[in-house]
């Protein structure tokens, strides 16, 4: 029986990075933050017709990551969203060190 938990690698990798540089600048380079970030800017543009709209996108790129990880949990059990934890926090502090 193949394992398919090498398909966890690459994503817990990069949200390892993202959070390593949202701790060392402060600032979410995450697909849902940086949607956030634009979102942010286009905030004075929206009128009181379309803001029902622009607070339901909103919450979804809130909801985006843990998103993420329900569909971990669905796809591969418990044990893939340990898998995924444990290779997102060294990813952390492997790109935590190396981002002074």
């Amino acid at each position: 029986m193949a394992s398919f938990y090498h398909a966890l690698f690459l994503p817990s990798v990069f949200n390892g990075l993202f959070l390593a540089i949202a701790t060392k600048t402060g600032i979410d380079f995450s697909p849902s933050g940086i949607g956030l970030m634009i979102f942010d800017i286009f905030q004075p543009l929206v009128n009181e017709h379309n803001v029902s709209l622009f607070r339901s996108v909103e919450i979804m790129l809130l909801l985006l990551p843990w998103i993420s990880y329900v569909l971990v949990v669905i796809k591969f059990g418990i044990k893939g969203l340990v898998i995924f934890g444990i290779i997102l926090l060294v990813s952390y502090v492997v790109f935590n060190y190396f981002l002074n």
